[in-house]
């Protein structure tokens, strides 16, 4: 019994001194983001201070696709893509960030709320003008970045373009009964398409303000409305309830632009919702065309 446990040992001790040496342990490395550091002595950070940006009002996309402009009650964040980090912010007021958009250059940032509109140079983060547009919803530059076309939500709901250079009002359409929440214009820089609470779409010739088309849909609730990149068609999405099989339909329906001609494509089934009053659909976050 001695003997075996000797020789145990013996072969144990062999094998503990030819196995290869255990590499020395080397000081754990501070993990977090790309050029966002933790704080000294820390090693681990759970969750990340990326995106952080509080209450978001309103977003947009720069040309080029590294940044995004975040609308907050404490400014214009600015955060690349890449790495979600802040990289700066410009001070714009609370009651001006509603809705944001950015020139195809990617040199100004239009800004816009209950006090009309804002243009900021975006390398400076410094304001280049206040425009009078009154309360304002939806914005958008065109193409060539010479005109800024807004939406109201006040009691006008107007539709205004503005000379970029200038400042000053070119037009002003007052056709929508409730918020306009689309304002888009074609590559052309001559078409403009503005679509409202009303569930009215317009169609409009951008170098005289007068009406090309309209579409009007009635009963329709909820309406989306999307202008495709090559300004060609237009896309609308909306539910409207039908009495005859009591329950709510969503449509989804193209208009051409040049000729204003509509072409809906329905759920018209009848399937588990037949005899039965059906819920309202929840309303989508957005509708978009690529």
């Amino acid at each position: 019994m001695c003997n075996s446990r000797t020789t145990g040992l013996v072969l144990l001790c062999v094998v503990v001194a030819a196995w290869p040496p255990m590499p020395a342990l080397s000081q754990p490395q501070p993990v977090g983001l790309t050029d966002d550091p933790l704080a000294q002595g820390a090693l681990l950070r759970i969750g990340t201070t990326g995106w952080r940006a509080g209450t978001v009002y309103s977003s947009v996309l720069s040309p080029d696709g590294r940044s995004v402009f975040v609308g907050t009650r404490d400014g214009i964040h600015i955060f690349e893509l890449d790495s979600g980090r802040r990289v700066r912010t410009i001070n714009a007021p609370e009651d001006a960030i509603r809705s944001l958009a950015i020139s195809g250059d990617g040199k100004l940032l239009a800004s816009g709320g209950y006090n009309g509109a804002f243009l900021w140079d975006v390398d400076s983060g410094k304001q280049v003008r206040a425009l009078k547009t009154g309360s304002v919803a939806v914005l958008t530059f065109s193409p060539d970045g010479k005109k800024l076309i807004s939406g109201g939500e006040d009691h006008e709901r107007s539709v205004r373009v503005v000379d970029v250079d200038s400042g000053k009002e070119e037009l002003r359409m007052l056709w929508h009964r409730r918020r306009v929440t689309l304002v888009a214009c074609a590559p052309n820089n001559k078409t403009l398409v503005s679509a409202g609470w009303d569930s009215e779409v317009n169609i409009v010739d951008l170098t005289t303000g007068e009406r090309v088309h309209t579409v009007r849909n009635k009963n329709s609730s909820d309406a989306l409305v999307a202008l495709s990149p090559d300004g060609k068609t237009v896309a609308m999405a909306d539910s409207r309830y039908d009495s005859r099989q009591r329950r709510w339909v969503p449509g989804l329906q193209f208009i051409d632009v040049a000729t204003g001609k509509q072409r809906k494509i329905t759920d018209t089934s009848d399937d588990k919702g037949a005899g039965r009053r059906s819920e309202r659909p929840t309303r989508s976050l957005f509708l978009r065309m690529d």
